[in-house]
Formats: structure tokens, sequence, C-alpha cells
């Protein structure tokens, strides 16, 4: 019987976006580039509810400075 071939995980993640370059008919080295950039922030998913609440009370608190004003 023949062994089962072992893939490294670069070889898995290279032909995975291949697959998906090829499928969206997009190059190879734009889809290495967004998911450079996808794994370089992809904190911020986390920390956008984070900055929108303080945000949210800076907006409230100018607002609340621009009623003492008028």
């Amino acid at each position: 019987m023949g062994r089962n071939k072992k893939y490294t995980p670069q070889f898995k993640a290279k032909v995975a976006l291949s697959q998906i370059a090829s499928e969206y008919g997009i190059h190879f080295q734009q889809v290495r580039a967004w998911k450079k950039e996808f794994l370089k922030n992809m904190h911020m998913v986390f920390e956008k509810e984070d900055q929108a609440k303080e945000l949210k009370k800076a907006l409230e608190k100018a607002y609340k400075k621009i009623g003492q004003l008028e």
C-alpha cells in the first residue's frame, strides 16, 4: 500500500491561497498581501467595540460642553 503523503503547513497555506486566488481571478501575490495585512491588524476586530464606546463618551462630553456654551 502507498504511504500517505504529509504536507507542511506552509505548503497547505500556499495551496489554499492559490486556490482562492484562482477562484476569484486575483493574483496570488495580492491575496498574500491581504493575508499579511489581515494577520497584522486582526486584533482590531476586538478593539472596535471599546473604541466605539470611548468615542461615544467623548462625543457626549463634547455635546454637554456645547450645551453649556449656548
